[in-house]
């Protein structure tokens, strides 16, 4: 983590394979990352269990294709999902 230049970053963006996004690594970037003052965001989350697991782990914001796809479907499902969230009260 040392050699990351926190201070030209912006931001935390939390994306590649599956496997990488739910590791432990990842969680422990987002929270150094996040101890720095980052934003952090995690892209591919489509999913009431990815949504919490990205609250759980400090992410400040999340996209995912099925939102923008079926939106009719997916929007009404994902406030439902986020409204338990403490991030999002």
């Amino acid at each position: 983590m040392a050699d990351v230049p926190w201070d030209d970053l912006d931001a935390f963006f939390i994306g590649g394979s599956t496997e990488w996004k739910l590791s432990r690594e990842a969680a422990t970037l987002a929270a150094y990352a996040k101890s720095k003052g980052k934003w952090v965001h995690m892209g591919r989350v489509n999913s009431r269990k990815r949504i919490h697991y990205a609250e759980r782990i400090g992410c400040d914001s999340i996209d995912g294709t099925a939102f923008s796809k079926w939106s009719n479907v997916f929007i009404p499902k994902g406030l439902s999902w986020i409204a338990p969230l403490p991030l999002f009260r």
